[in-house]
């Protein structure tokens, strides 16, 4: 499908010049002044010949050493010990073990999560900020500006924090949780939790620290074997207890590891029936706590089977796996709240809609000639003049900094906003299809982007 971006000229708006304005103040001078030193070293002692000495880098991988923020909600700290820290908006954690290098032109860092390197060349004593860009085309160029000196690890929170003073905006925190479905059912799991294996049934999931391992098995019976269950809450609890038996001793031979008796905690998740249970082992090396919990849904049939083994010896990961099954619902609850969240939202558009109507006849007629725009479709005409004041912000932004380029450090919140703006009408863009335009509508689109054209020449 062809879409509407191919004709607009919405912009990948590197600053070449923010970052390449890295001048040496003075290089002139300290050109002429070495050639009178090497004047007055040769008239002292003309029978011996001057020695070249190798120029000194004027920048060192301890200069480099330091913390830096991107214009896209980065950041990145170079530790010195050659190891590096990469962190960005929507993570939520901090991604530690990259390695970087300076080989005195180039800072170059290899990030674990990505996959690949990341470079940015450096020219000058200037390191206020650094231009990384990436032969990978999944990369888009980032901005970073030296924040401080500071070459020490950082959590997300201290990221985040600089992330919002150096781009004057509010970020989101990263949600602490991810969602497993399974039997019909959805967990919110800590991001510690990795899920390490795999099957068309069961997921088993590692913690970062290694002190615990859950299990997560989901299933349901058929139609008809549901129905016969709904009424007999005993068969259902019978035949889910002994599948859990069935579970656990395919993983563990537990009988012979048993250091207590089987206590019980009562806990299930929402609109279910179930239980949970725990109790204690040991190989006369390692002890550990096992949770076994199950669930089932009467309503759809679905039933999920968890176990945690809890590796930490003060069992630290125990409330949090019960608080994990309190808080876990059945799918069909999401859905439901989110059709209720959309029919709120609907109402409230319609009671809008009426609050509108309710405007004098002259407002209306006002309305109607300014949404009609001599048949363009008013939602593509708005989009498109909101487009023409994004163009004529970028062509003031690019002539003053084009009039002082040594202004751009000052200039970088300003572009962090043009960024942001630039996102928002990529994302807009998408829904719009040009082989679907009307006559008028790519009328005035033809209008509109011969115009932004003829603004942006006048800076190129």
């Amino acid at each position: 499908m062809k879409r509407l971006i191919a004709g607009l000229l919405i912009l990948s708006i590197t600053l070449c010049g923010c970052g390449g304005a890295k001048t040496n103040s003075g290089s002139n001078g300290s050109f002429d002044n070495n050639e009178k030193s090497t004047a007055e070293e040769t008239a002292v002692s003309e029978e011996e010949p001057a020695v070249e000495k190798e120029p000194e880098a004027s920048v060192t991988a301890a200069d480099i050493a330091g913390t830096y923020v991107g214009l896209h909600g980065s950041g990145i700290t170079f530790l010195s010990n050659g190891t590096a820290e990469y962190f960005w908006k929507e993570w939520f954690d901090v991604e530690t073990g990259d390695k970087w290098s300076f080989d005195g032109q180039r800072v170059t860092m290899h990030s674990n999560a990505l996959e690949y390197d990341i470079y940015a060349e450096v020219t000058g004593e200037s390191i206020s900020t650094l231009n990384f860009q990436s032969d990978v085309d999944t990369w888009m160029d980032e901005m970073f500006v030296r924040v401080s000196d500071d070459a020490k690890s950082k959590d997300v929170d201290s990221y985040i924090a600089l992330i919002e003073k150096q781009l004057n905006t509010k970020l989101e925190r990263p949600s602490d949780t991810f969602e497993v479905h399974a039997g019909g059912f959805v967990l919110e799991l800590p991001h510690a939790y990795k899920m390490t294996e795999s099957n068309d049934t069961t997921r088993i999931y590692t913690k970062s620290d290694d002190t615990a391992i859950l299990y997560v098995f989901g299933d349901s019976f058929d139609a008809e074997t549901a129905k016969k269950m709904r009424n007999n809450k005993k068969k259902v609890e019978d035949v889910l207890e002994e599948k859990m038996g069935e579970i656990i001793e395919g993983i563990t031979d537990v009988d012979d590891l048993l250091t207590s008796k089987k206590y019980t905690d009562g806990v299930k998740p929402q609109e279910s029936i179930g239980n949970t249970y725990h109790y204690d082992i040991s190989d006369g090396t390692y002890n550990a706590r096992v949770y076994e919990s199950w669930a089932y849904d009467l309503s759809t049939g679905g039933m999920m089977i968890t176990l945690l083994i809890d590796l930490d010896p003060n069992y630290k990961n125990s409330e949090e796996y019960l608080d994990i099954i309190r808080n876990a619902v059945p799918e069909w609850q999401t859905t439901s709240k989110a059709s209720a969240d959309s029919a709120s939202t609907s109402e409230k558009d319609t009671n809008n809609s009426k609050n509108s109507a309710s405007n004098s006849s002259e407002s209306k007629d006002s309305e109607s000639k300014a949404g009609n725009s001599g048949g363009v479709d008013p939602e593509l005409k708005a989009f498109l003049d909101s487009y023409e004041d994004f163009v004529d912000e970028y062509v003031e932004f690019m002539k003053k900094y084009q009039d002082d380029p040594s202004n751009a450090i000052s200039m970088l919140s300003e572009y962090a906003n043009i960024m942001q703006k630039y996102t928002d009408f990529a994302e807009k863009i998408n829904k719009y299809d040009s082989n679907n335009l009307s006559t008028e509508d790519y009328k005035y689109y033809i209008e509109v982007t011969s115009r932004c054209a003829q603004k942006m020449l006048d800076i190129y």
